[in-house]
């Protein structure tokens, strides 16, 4: 390990790719055989120079040999590197899933629909995160929309199979190794929150649409492998794997509990921040980024208004929440 990236082997052909976002990692996977190779995720801005292409270099491997770049999900930490590493990588061909492209594609767009979202709901990040995401997002076109469901040749007997894991995004891909029984899926399935580098959760697990959320989970239960791959997490090896998922899928139960009993517990109406200031006391405390729960909160709190367990009504112009 240097002290601008750390890489490992993890399959024969299959190397994760590792450097600093804050208080933790983010990861890339370099799919390699002999008909080439497939890079899934290109990171912030500055993860090409000082961890991906010094990688190339240390295994003496050519960027024009890489034949796409597959991006697994519209967020900032996995496709703002695309744009700087395209023009090394001149073969390469841009992969997103069609519903995803959007937000790839424009930082308007991506921070009016995902990071800012919900200001009009009086929940904001603080300015300097606001900030940090302008500065970072860095947009890049598309040149394959996919669906799911692709298969991806890159040896004679090694096929790379795109699957649909929707619920972090409306478009997260997942890909499947069959042949070194590998599942790389990023961003996916986020267990309890995302954890610093000394093991401690901080953050929480952006998932934004509940039931495409928990099918993901299923789906990716449904493969046989015994390492899986995330874009935070560490590598997690046959039972460890399945305890993450099983886990993750119970973590979305524990919410909806708890959104509910904290509506309900009150004597009057709550507004979003409110019940995400409550959930986060039980479900956390969270110490960074504890505004990315509201994913999991409204979504939550949209499911038990549409099941009539909870009601809406509007005080101004914020709506709030009853029992």
């Amino acid at each position: 390990m240097n002290k601008q990236y750390r890489t490992i082997e993890v399959k024969p052909g299959l190397y994760q790719i590792g450097s600093v976002l804050g208080p933790r990692y983010v990861y890339q996977y370099l799919l390699w055989d002999e008909h080439g190779a497939i890079l899934i995720d290109a990171g912030m801005p500055n993860t090409p120079t000082e961890a991906i292409l010094p990688f190339f270099k240390e295994i003496e491997f050519q960027p024009d040999d890489l034949l796409a770049i597959l991006i697994s999900h519209g967020d900032v930490d996995h496709f703002s590197g695309v744009s700087s590493l395209r023009n090394v990588c001149s073969r390469a061909l841009i992969m997103a899933h069609e519903w995803d492209v959007p937000w790839i594609e424009s930082v308007e767009r991506i921070q009016r629909e995902r990071y800012f979202a919900y200001e009009s709901l009086g929940i904001n990040h603080d300015e300097d995160t606001k900030q940090w995401f302008i500065d970072h997002l860095q947009s890049t076109d598309v040149h394959v929309h996919l669906k799911g469901g692709e298969k991806l040749k890159i040896g004679k007997d090694r096929v790379l199979e795109v699957i649909h894991v929707p619920g972090h995004s409306p478009g997260h891909l997942a890909i499947y190794d069959a042949k070194n029984r590998a599942m790389i899926v990023i961003d996916a399935v986020l267990h309890k929150g995302l954890y610093d580098m000394n093991g401690r959760i901080i953050s929480p697990p952006p998932y934004y649409s509940i039931q495409p959320y928990i099918d993901s989970i299923d789906t990716i239960l449904q493969r046989d492998f015994d390492v899986l791959l995330t874009g935070h997490f560490n590598i997690l090896h046959n039972m460890e794997a399945y305890q993450f998922l099983h886990e993750s899928r119970n973590f979305v139960n524990q919410v909806s509990s708890v959104v509910e009993t904290v509506v309900r517990r009150s004597k009057q109406p709550l507004s979003l921040k409110e019940v995400l200031d409550q959930t986060d006391q039980q479900v956390g405390p969270y110490t960074s980024m504890a505004v990315e729960l509201i994913g999991p909160v409204y979504a939550h709190l949209l499911e038990l208004e549409k099941k009539r367990i909870i009601n809406r009504t509007m005080k101004h112009t914020l709506p709030h929440w009853f029992a």
